[in-house]
């Protein structure tokens, strides 16, 4: 992400075809890379500190427990997705609401099928839990 910010920062002065081949190119090999579900738990813990302050303690203390599940491969990353967004709608947070996180693939690709399988060695290949 640095990268691509660097691209777009950094290259003013050049025509705009060369930008948009560096950024496709460079956007590529992001999406290549399976992310490291250790980066989703962090995203996941930033999400829920924009929500804590209208959360009661038990509320909060479920989710960190619910990440440790996660952490552990026993419940898929959706159901975190769920349980953020869910907390999202009910304090009408907009923020979190119109970020990718929360929904980052179609439905269809959303199979209750990858539940029970656990983490491929290395992450997930682009595919929520």
């Amino acid at each position: 992400m640095r990268t691509l910010g660097g691209i777009l920062a950094a290259n003013r002065q050049r025509p705009e075809e060369d930008i948009f081949a560096d950024y496709g190119r460079e956007l590529g090999l992001l999406f290549a890379r399976p992310f490291r579900y250790t980066a989703m738990i962090n995203a996941l813990q930033h999400a829920l500190g924009g929500l804590s302050a209208g959360l009661p303690p038990e509320a909060r203390r479920f989710l960190l427990d619910l990440l440790e599940e996660y952490r552990g491969e026993r419940i898929p990353l959706s159901v975190l997705f769920k349980v953020l967004e869910g907390w999202a709608i009910s304090q009408g947070n907009g923020d979190l609401l119109g970020q990718r996180l929360l929904s980052p693939y179609p439905l269809d690709l959303m199979l209750i099928a990858d539940s029970g399988r656990g983490r491929p060695e290395g992450g997930w290949a682009g595919r929520p839990g």
